[in-house]
C-alpha cells in the first residue's frame, strides 16, 4: 500500500507491507511458534493453548494478560480501517513505543515500524495521535506482490492525483498518471459561468408550436385582463340583481316601495283621528271659591 497525506514531512510518501509474520507481534502473546505458523494456526482455528504463554522478563502474567485482552478486543476493528476519514502522524511516539507513521481511528491507534517498507508495529486502544500533527490521509493505492508500480486507488478521491503528481510519477502506474482530471477554476466574471449555457440555447432551434395559424395579437394578451377585478365582479353582481328585476312583473317589482308609502298613510291618519278625539273632550269648568 502507498499512503499519501499532507502530514508528511520527511517522506513524499510510505509504503506499508502487510505480511503473515506481522500478525504475532499485534496480538501480544508469546510462542516458540514461527511467525508465519502462528498465523496459520490462527486463521485455520488450529491454535492451542500450548502453543503460546503469557511469559515475558520484566513484566508480571497479570499485567500481559491484560495487554493481550485489550489487543485482542481492538484487532478485529482493523477490518474498518479504511472505512470513512483516517488520521495519521508522521513520526509517532508515545511512552516507549516509537512509530515511523501511526494511523488512527476512533477505536485504535494503528503504528508502523520503520523500514525499506513500513511494517505493522503496534496497536493501541482508542486515538493517540498529536491532534496539532495529524492529518487525514488523502489517498491509498495498493499492488499486487511482484507488479512494479501501483496501479488501483484503495482509498480516496483520483481527483487528487494531480496534488501528489510530482511525488506519485515514480510509484503509480502511467494509465493512472494519464488520467486526465478537470480542474474548476472560479471565474473572474460570474456572468460568464452561463456563457456556455447560452451558447448551446441559441444553437437549439425552437420547437414549432401546433397554433401557429393563430392571430399573434392573442398572443399578447394579458393574463390579468382574463381575471375579473374585485370592482368588476361588483359592478357585474350589480347588473344582475338589476337584469333580474327588470324582469318581474309590474304589481311585484315595487311591491316593497308601496309597502313603507302605505305604512306612512295610516301614520298620518291614525295621528289625526287622535288628535280630533283631544279636540272634541270637554274643559272641566274652575270652581269658584266662596
Amino acid at each position: 500500500y502507498l499512503v499519501c497525506s499532507k502530514a508528511f514531512k520527511d517522506n513524499d510518501v510510505y509504503i506499508i507491507a502487510a505480511n503473515k509474520d506481522n500478525y504475532l507481534h499485534l496480538t501480544g502473546v508469546k510462542t516458540k511458534l514461527p511467525p508465519t505458523l502462528f498465523f496459520d494456526k490462527c486463521y485455520n482455528s488450529t491454535l492451542t493453548e500450548q502453543d503460546f504463554d503469557f511469559i515475558q522478563s520484566g513484566k508480571s502474567t497479570k499485567e500481559i494478560i491484560g495487554s493481550v485482552r485489550r489487543k485482542i478486543n481492538i484487532l478485529p476493528l482493523i477490518m474498518n480501517l479504511f472505512s470513512g476519514e483516517i488520521f495519521v502522524e508522521e513520526n509517532f511516539k508515545k511512552n516507549n513505543i516509537t512509530c515511523i507513521i501511526a494511523t488512527g481511528k476512533k477505536n485504535f491507534t494503528f503504528g508502523f515500524a520503520v523500514g525499506k517498507t513500513a511494517k505493522p508495529m503496534t496497536l493501541l486502544k482508542g486515538n493517540v495521535l498529536d491532534t496539532e500533527k495529524a492529518k487525514t490521509i488523502d489517498l491509498v493505492f495498493r499492488k499486487k506482490k511482484g507488479e512494479e508500480s501501483f496501479n488501483d486507488v484503495f482509498y480516496g478521491d483520483k481527483g487528487k492525483i494531480p496534488e501528489y503528481s510530482e511525488k506519485l510519477k515514480n510509484y503509480i502506474s502511467i494509465d493512472l498518471q494519464k488520467i486526465d482530471f478537470v480542474v474548476c477554476e472560479e471565474p473572474d466574471n460570474p456572468d460568464d459561468i452561463c456563457s456556455d449555457t447560452e451558447e448551446l440555447e441559441e444553437k437549439i432551434p425552437s420547437k414549432p408550436s401546433d397554433n401557429d395559424d393563430i392571430d399573434e395579437n392573442k398572443d399578447n394578451v394579458s393574463t390579468q385582463n382574463n381575471l375579473p377585478s374585485d370592482k368588476g365582479s361588483s359592478e357585474k353582481n350589480k347588473n344582475v340583481e338589476n337584469a333580474k328585476d327588470s324582469q318581474k312583473p309590474d304589481g311585484e317589482s315595487n311591491t316593497d316601495e308601496k309597502s313603507d308609502v302605505k305604512n306612512q298613510i295610516m301614520l298620518k291618519h291614525e295621528e289625526k283621528e287622535n288628535s280630533l278625539i283631544m279636540s272634541a273632550k270637554p274643559k272641566k269648568k274652575k270652581s269658584k271659591s266662596r
